[in-house]
């Protein structure tokens, strides 16, 4: 597909690679992008000036910034310096439920008196998601591993005899999910 971005963990990889005198056929290979992509990236890694050391010691933010030109955005604009400020808050909304974009652009058009469009307050939005927003992959064998995120709501119960809703503690649910699944050889990966 032409011109998809690629992951920061994807140009990690490309510049491990290449540090690690891998040709460039074979990084895009094993990165699964072209070949051109990867050569723009060999690029742009030259272009920053910077060692293989110092690329390899940045993060993801800082190791962005060196490669890559940001879509220009003029910073006279009078309404971009009003809205950045904001964009760390929308986002931190965006993750609760029933907060959308639009909910939140009527929100923000309501605050100013000259607003950006919605397709243009999308586009910052999301190229400030895009900027800070950290991505991890991690591979799996299948039926190797057992994940849980305890993400939501408690699990609870309602006890019968007294209808009280009963929450279960941590230790509860690892009791649960262990006579669940104790029997099969799983390695169990709990986030608490």
């Amino acid at each position: 597909m032409a011109n998809k971005t690629i992951t920061m963990l994807q140009i990690r990889k490309v510049r491990q690679l290449l540090h690690q005198g891998h040709s460039q056929r074979s990084i895009a290979q094993q990165v699964n992008i072209s070949r051109n992509t990867v050569q723009d990236y060999c690029l742009k890694f030259y272009r920053s000036g910077l060692s293989f050391d110092k690329l390899l010691s940045l993060d993801d933010h800082h190791l962005h910034r060196s490669i890559t030109t940001e879509r220009a955005v003029d910073l006279k604009d009078h309404r971009y310096e009003q809205l950045a400020p904001r964009l760390p808050a929308y986002l931190k909304d965006l993750n609760r439920t029933g907060v959308t974009r639009l909910l939140l652009w009527k929100e923000y058009c309501r605050e100013e008196s000259d607003p950006y469009s919605y397709q243009q307050f999308c586009f910052h939005l999301g190229n400030h998601q895009r900027i800070h927003s950290a991505v991890m992959h991690l591979d799996h064998i299948a039926g190797d591993k057992g994940e849980i995120d305890f993400a939501g709501e408690k699990l609870s119960y309602v006890d019968r005899h007294t209808g009280e809703v009963i929450y279960c503690r941590s230790l509860d649910l690892l009791e649960i999910l262990w006579s669940v699944i104790g029997k099969f050889r799983f390695k169990l990966t709990i986030v608490l």
